[in-house]
């Protein structure tokens, strides 16, 4: 199917090239966190970083949930961030205690190329990390990452797309929380687009580059080959699927060929050790391994999406691998389970808007699982999946986009009690409106109220008040109770909230990612 490039409100800012990357959830029960993993100020409850384009808006969890008091807004034209070309600062997010002091940090990609990448040692993107602090996010000690830093390998090339993809989540090598950082469009010789991931370590003074490793399709122990497209590291996320308690790498390639299947996609899962990741009995999985359900056919994208938690079984986190090119681009999801010995594909499922039980109608051009996030919002005590349908169209509204609920049991994903969530639906704030991309990035974390995890979603695409410009974006929160989503005391967010910092009128595409600390 190629690159999702979405060009949302082409009318004051041109065709933006922004991807849906994945985020990983954390903070909720049965989730995998990273060591000494915390919200920005500390406080106990998750905070909510929310990416537009060109800036990142922070706000903190109360006792009553998320709240404008102390929010922050971050840009390129930010104290310690300033003079750094950060093209598409905030196209994607993840959040860890990279240094170990009891507070959340901040990583922020800028995967788009610099107006002039022959002179800019940013070229081919960048990761800015912010580190948290009693009274939040801080200017002190800001770190900047490209391939360009010392001491890490490779060139920084346009369209590289260094951090498009990020994942936090201790690998090992130390007890603090390390940084995956996707770079699907690099070029291994020349071979085009072939991709790779690289792995920053934490220690007390955050990231760093000492004993940073960077795999490719050609490194040692990876069951696969480097090929033109692949898009290796297009997804990533982390959780421990078994074998060593830490945490294990998963790794998207979505345009991988699977025999003769052009851009079926395969996802490759790197294991945690006391030395960090390593290839070593690394698996490559497609929905041609023995096991899994579904049939691999081109243009899938298996691995398009990512997420990692414990969703049932045995206690390990399991794997929620998006399609969003299954069945004329309808999508669908693939779980598999963890255990013992790593991922496996017995008792593994394939759910769509198809499935028995779910809600809606699987239509062309949905794109059912394009984003995913999972924790625990209730009912159960095990972990639960979010499925966006940013594509999704509700009645004759185009384009609205909506999120399926599906919730976590014993023997993992049910569609018991399934919601399918959309503005004006089921008491959700906000009315159902064109372009919107609801669903287009989502997030869970703890932000206050019940205890449970809560649901934050992103809607881009949508005009919100007088001042909101063309693509200014929303965010929804619908907070998690002991039956699940509910939306007593749901919330609307975007750039004309009041107090919000910002100029409502300059920010744009408010939404496009998120992420949650805690």
């Amino acid at each position: 199917m190629g690159r999702l490039w979405t060009c949302l409100l082409i009318m004051t800012i041109g065709c933006v090239s922004w991807t849906a990357p994945v985020h990983l959830a954390t903070g909720a029960a049965n989730l995998v966190k990273p060591s000494g993993q915390a919200d920005f100020n500390g406080d106990g409850f998750a905070d909510l970083a929310v990416g537009a384009y060109e800036s990142v808006h922070v706000l903190y969890g109360s006792q009553a949930g998320l709240s404008a008091v102390g929010n922050q807004l971050w840009s390129r034209d930010s104290p310690g961030i300033e003079g750094h070309e950060h093209v598409g600062f905030g196209a994607s997010l993840a959040a860890s205690d990279f240094n170990g002091d009891g507070f959340g940090d901040l990583a922020v990609g800028a995967a788009e190329d610099p107006e002039d990448p022959e002179v800019s040692s940013e070229a081919g993107g960048s990761v800015t990390v912010i580190y948290g602090s009693a009274a939040g996010l801080t200017a002190v000690g800001i770190q900047f990452w490209s391939q360009a830093s010392p001491g890490i390998p490779g060139t920084g090339e346009a369209e590289d797309l260094f951090g498009v993809s990020l994942a936090a989540a201790n690998f090992g090598n130390g007890r603090h929380a390390d940084l995956l950082v996707g770079i699907p469009g690099e070029d291994i010789g020349a071979v085009e687009n072939a991709g790779a991931v690289q792995v920053l370590y934490g220690s007390a003074d955050g990231l760093t580059s000492t004993g940073n490793r960077r795999w490719t399709q050609n490194s040692s122990g990876i069951s696969s080959r480097t090929e033109s497209d692949d898009w290796f590291g297009w997804s990533v996320a982390a959780g421990d699927f078994g074998r060593s308690g830490y945490a294990d790498a998963a790794i998207g390639s979505d345009e991988e060929d699977v025999g003769k299947r052009g851009g079926a996609g395969v996802v490759h899962v790197m294991f945690g050790s006391a030395a960090g990741l390593t290839s070593s009995g690394s698996q490559m999985w497609s929905q041609n391994s023995r096991g899994v359900p579904g049939v691999a056919e081109g243009g899938d994208g298996f691995g398009s999406a990512l997420a990692a938690a414990n969703l049932g079984w045995d206690g390990h986190a399991d794997l929620a691998v998006g399609i969003w090119g299954d069945n004329n681009d309808a999508g669908a999801v693939i779980l598999l389970s963890g255990s013992g010995s790593g991922l496996t594909s017995a008792g593994s499922q394939l759910w769509s808007q198809d499935s028995e039980g779910i809600d809606g109608v699987a239509e062309t051009e949905d794109f059912f699982g394009a984003t995913l996030t999972a924790g625990d919002f209730g009912k159960s005590g095990y972990a639960d999946l979010a499925v966006g349908l940013s594509e999704e169209s509700i009645g004759d509204v185009q384009l609205s986009g909506a999120v399926n609920m599906i919730y976590g049991s014993a023997r993992g994903l049910t569609s018991a009690g399934n919601q399918l969530l959309s503005p004006g639906s089921a008491g959700i704030k906000g009315a159902v409106s064109e372009r919107a991309h609801f669903g287009y990035s989502v997030a869970a974390g703890n932000f206050g109220k019940s205890g449970r995890a809560d649901l934050a979603i992103g809607a881009p695409g949508p005009d919100i008040g007088e001042d909101g410009g063309p693509g200014s974006g929303a965010v929804h929160v619908v907070y998690g109770s002991a039956t699940g989503l509910t939306p007593a005391g749901d919330q609307l967010w975007s750039p004309d909230t009041p107090g919000l910092l910002g100029e409502p009128e300059e920010v744009l595409l408010f939404g496009s990612a998120l992420v949650a600390s805690q």
